[in-house]
């Protein structure tokens, strides 16, 4: 008889899966077992016919037709599954580093171009980035949210990104629902933690900002239309009659004062705009030329760099701590999310 230890890799693996057991029925969660297992040792994951073929039929006698079935009509909680990977993503932060780290949340659509029509929802979208020289493109559109976790890294932090929601957007709820929902689904796991949301300018709007409002432990860093209003902080009252100003003058972006940081110049201010109201947020603008003023990018961070716990007491890789790249955080950390964001 031949023993497995228990520190090996098919035990550790059992282990991690065997905390999905909940979301799923007996014969399901087999089957889950084997598909997860199947792309862990193809490391890819070209089709269900492909896992099939590479991996499960030679250590399984279930039909290809079972691992289809599950995946259409098998009735588990993706909400559930989601909640199950954010609770593992959080074992693995060291204890020490608990009270006094940030965890951030990135989320994104992944749109890709497809040609034909033979594929799944099917649709024309419309391209936010014309990256084919057109608004539209056909294609389908997933929504998808990965949680940064910070780990110890040498002397100091680095953060490790995983991916633990994808929803394919079919049209019966936007985009902006669908990531609303996961993140809502998220967050109850997350009251012990600072909280930081991470997304480009088609998110940070709507139903999102409300769910921001929501959580107080939770803040966003996110890019905005270059064409947002965005207004001076509230003027000291005039002592003259009537209800006093709730904004001051409205900014010119092109007149804010710019630093070369690399290839950009860079501009940072306290403001205020309609996305929240009365409260102040930091606006970070960058340009890649002051004359032609081209290639313009708007961020705005509802918390400021020294509020944010790692960044106060820690190193982290890949982001430095100097006074001047500090006070552009907000433009760094929305680069760092544009990257951590993994297609599926």
């Amino acid at each position: 008889m031949i023993s497995i230890a228990s520190n090996s890799l098919k035990q550790t693996l059992n282990q991690y899966l065997m905390q999905y057991r909940p979301a799923f029925k007996k014969r399901s969660f087999l089957i889950f077992s084997w598909l997860i297992t199947a792309i862990i040792c193809n490391e890819e994951v070209r089709s269900i016919k492909f896992l099939y073929d590479n991996f499960i039929k030679k250590y399984c006698n279930k039909a290809l037709n079972c691992f289809y079935y599950f995946l259409s009509y098998a009735n588990f909680s993706c909400d559930l599954l989601l909640g199950i990977t954010v609770k593992i993503a959080l074992s693995l932060i060291p204890e020490e580093l608990k009270p006094y780290v940030t965890i951030f949340l990135s989320t994104d659509d992944t749109l890709q171009e497809k040609f034909g029509n033979n594929f799944d929802c099917y649709s024309k979208l419309f391209d936010h980035t014309s990256k084919n020289g057109s608004n539209y493109l056909n294609g389908h559109c997933f929504v998808s949210l990965a949680i940064n976790i910070p780990l110890f890294w040498g002397v100091g932090i680095k953060y490790l990104s995983i991916p633990v929601g994808y929803r394919l957007y079919d049209k019966q709820k936007t985009k902006l629902e669908i990531a609303s929902s996961m993140i809502d689904t998220v967050m109850p796991l997350l009251k012990d933690y600072q909280v930081v949301l991470l997304c480009d300018s088609w998110y940070s709007k709507g139903i999102i900002i409300e769910i921001v409002k929501k959580y107080n432990n939770l803040e966003l860093i996110a890019a905005v239309r270059s064409d947002t209003v965005l207004y001076d902080l509230q003027p000291a009252p005039t002592g003259k009659r009537g209800r006093p100003r709730l904004y001051g003058d409205k900014i010119d972006i092109k007149n804010l004062s710019y630093e070369k940081v690399g290839e950009y110049y860079v501009a940072t201010k306290q403001v205020l705009t309609n996305i929240f109201k009365t409260k102040p947020v930091t606006v970070t603008v960058t340009v890649k030329s002051i004359e032609s003023f081209d290639s313009v990018r708007v961020f705005i961070s509802t918390v400021t760099a020294d509020d944010i716990k790692v960044f106060k007491d820690h190193q982290v890789a890949g982001v430095s701590c100097e006074p001047l790249t500090r006070k552009y955080l907000p433009y760094l950390l929305c680069f760092y999310a544009s990257i951590t964001i993994c297609s599926p």
